[in-house]
């Protein structure tokens, strides 16, 4: 397994501190929250990330009604899993890696949409002078302390030939991605957009990313077995919005793309080479995805599921075939 070193110190904590306990509380609040009653708002919790942006612009637009859905907006990708679980959301955007874990421990899961698939928005990034993969050993790399982060790095070691030990990994939150960067306290991180193209803006210089390991690296949308059999109207209605919003913003209107760029952090130039390297499949794209077992989605959980098992990060054996419920993007445009 890979060595672990801490980052934090007195002065980042202090710089931090008003953030995380935003963050923090939020989460609390969201804990606190989770024995209400099916009969309420349903909950869609997700972090920041360009190709969630439809949940967002969902709920800006109006195509979410603010007295049937609540999207929730999460610090990373571990909080939407650990809310997920703890039941604080109905549903959860998700990697696709981290939608096979949670399968593991949460029997009866169900992948309802294919958000999208990382095209290069997922990289690791080093400091000048690094100038190839082969170059991080025997440094510190950044990455976030989920599945993703761990399963991009072992691909990118695995094409450096590479072993874990070869690096030392260091915990790096997202939200702390950029703070240690700067500090020099990383010399390299496995990080994803938004942070990714400030990062690049820095002079950070890219060595690996998704685009090298295509259709590997999906986001999903995730629900529960109770929610899927309770509350499929708001399901079905989710569904809906989610395409309506995509719609919207790839029609590129000037005022969908600034307030897309402001949530997400991003100048327009920049939200504009992000959703380059993502792609936002459509309805039709979606079907296909969910019930081609050969090319679609089931074969990518699969090669992923094995990929998960090579490198020791999933703990219990699970059927990815069982995980995909299509029949929400298969009604999604009936009366």
């Amino acid at each position: 397994m890979w060595r672990s070193d801490s980052i934090g110190n007195g002065a980042r904590a202090a710089r931090n501190t008003g953030v995380w306990l935003g963050c923090l509380l939020g989460f609390l609040l969201l804990l606190l929250c989770s024995c209400r009653p099916l009969g309420e708002r349903l909950r869609v919790g997700a972090n920041l990330w360009p190709g969630y942006e439809p949940l967002y612009l969902a709920q800006r637009e109006g195509l979410l009604p603010e007295d049937e859905f609540q999207v929730i907006r999460l610090a990373s990708a571990e909080q939407v899993i650990s809310a997920f679980r703890n039941r604080a959301v109905d549903v959860a955007a998700v990697t696709a890696d981290e939608a096979i874990r949670v399968a593991s421990r949460l029997p009866g899961t169900r992948i309802i949409l294919v958000c999208d698939y990382s095209n290069g928005a997922d990289a690791v990034l080093a400091r000048p002078g690094i100038g190839s993969l082969a170059e991080l050993k025997g440094k510190k790399v950044g990455l976030e302390p989920n599945a993703l982060g761990a399963y991009l790095l072992a691909q990118a070691l695995e094409a450096a030939h590479l072993a874990p030990g070869d690096i030392t990994a260091v915990p790096v939150p997202i939200a702390s991605q950029e703070a240690a960067y700067q500090a020099g306290r990383v010399d390299a991180v496995v990080t994803f957009d938004p942070v990714r193209s400030r990062l690049l803006g820095w002079g950070a210089k890219p060595l690996f990313d998704s685009s090298q390991i295509p259709g590997e690296i999906a986001d999903v949308l995730i629900a529960r077995p109770e929610v899927l059999q309770e509350r499929r109207p708001e399901l079905l209605g989710l569904v809906r919005a989610w395409f309506a919003a995509r719609e919207r913003l790839h029609a590129g209107a000037p005022e969908t793309l600034s307030a897309a760029a402001n949530h997400l952090g991003l100048n327009l130039t920049n939200l504009g080479e992000s959703l380059k390297l993502i792609e936002l499949p459509d309805l039709a794209a979606n079907r296909r995805l969910l019930t081609d077992a050969g090319e679609g989605l089931p074969e990518t959980l699969r090669r992923v599921a094995s990929e998960l098992v090579k490198h020791q990060l999933l703990d219990r054996p699970v059927d990815p075939s069982q995980m995909i419920d299509p029949t929400l993007v298969e009604g999604a445009d009936r009366k």
